[in-house]
């Protein structure tokens, strides 16, 4: 966990510092990164305050308070690698097999969906 912010927050600088000016999407990448850093950050220390709460007093739901931190923690992780899409807009990623293939070009021709 504490790993995981680390790389947050040093991605955040260094996206912040290598560029000067942002264009529209940089910034709106850069507002989500920071955006998704600060929620992490607020639901480990609700993780640790709920988890204390559950050990030390026994209270009845802080375990399921505790869980849906790591709940929220694991989707603030996930969206905040979905901000790659904005970080490079230009490229494409393909996913394929021996047997089959697919890139949102190929989708888009076929008429195929890309989950």
């Amino acid at each position: 966990m504490s790993s995981s912010m680390v790389y947050m927050l040093v991605n955040s600088v260094m996206f912040r510092l290598s560029r000067p000016v942002f264009t529209k999407i940089e910034r709106k990448s850069y507002h989500w990164k920071v955006s998704l850093f600060f929620g992490t950050v607020a639901s480990s220390i609700g993780l640790l305050y709920f988890f204390y709460r559950h050990r030390r007093f026994c209270e009845e739901m802080a375990f399921s308070y505790f869980s849906s931190c790591e709940y929220f923690i694991a989707l603030f992780n996930m969206a905040y690698h979905m901000t790659l899409v904005w970080d490079f807009p230009d490229n494409e990623i393909t996913i394929a097999s021996a047997k089959f293939a697919v890139t949102s070009s190929t989708a888009h021709k076929n008429n195929l969906k890309v989950n």
